[in-house]
């Protein structure tokens, strides 16, 4: 699916739904969620059950990193809906075009453009900018990298690290 489709299907979602709340998102798209204690490396996995589509989630995953982690996942859910399953150690640096594509789904759902905007505007770089929207700067990096494809004349401050979620993400150290 091309990036400008991904994008529109999150911002259709947060439209239709009144919400970027991946939790919510899920609920009213009919998706369980699970959150799973026994994850040791594991911060989350999509799958289908009996047919029935599935969200887990590391249960030891700090609320904001499970926020993330939960709008990822829905990506997969509604882009690779019937293509096996989805287990993820790292979010953010990996090759495959399936991750990509749900890492950009999560972004654009979890991150409002005006919102990014006027914080690009303002902000001196992008650490700053994420801190105040309150997310890892890898994420903010593919928002604004999908921003200016759209034809925003914006900076772009760095390159998303490879394997970043499973260290610390910058911007959400403790």
């Amino acid at each position: 699916m091309k990036g400008s489709e991904i994008s529109a299907l999150a911002l259709a979602l947060s439209v239709r739904h009144g919400t970027r709340d991946p939790f919510r998102v899920c609920g009213m798209e009919g998706i369980d969620i699970l959150v799973r204690n026994d994850f040791k490396r594991q911060k989350g996995a999509f799958a289908r059950v009996c047919g029935r589509p599935f969200v887990f989630l590391g249960g030891r995953l700090p609320e904001e990193e499970q926020r993330l982690v939960c709008a990822h996942e829905l990506g997969h859910a509604l882009l690779h809906a019937g293509e096996g399953v989805f287990a993820d150690t790292a979010l953010f640096g990996r090759e495959d075009p399936r991750e990509k594509e749900a890492n950009l789904f999560a972004a654009e759902l979890l991150l409002p453009e005006e919102e990014v905007l006027a914080l690009a505007r303002e902000e001196t770089g992008a650490e700053s900018i994420a801190g105040t929207l309150g997310c890892p700067v890898d994420l903010l990096m593919i928002k604004l990298t999908a921003m200016r494809e759209r034809g925003y004349d914006l900076r772009l401050p760095g390159q998303v690290r490879r394997g970043f979620i499973a260290r610390e993400p910058r911007g959400m150290e403790q």
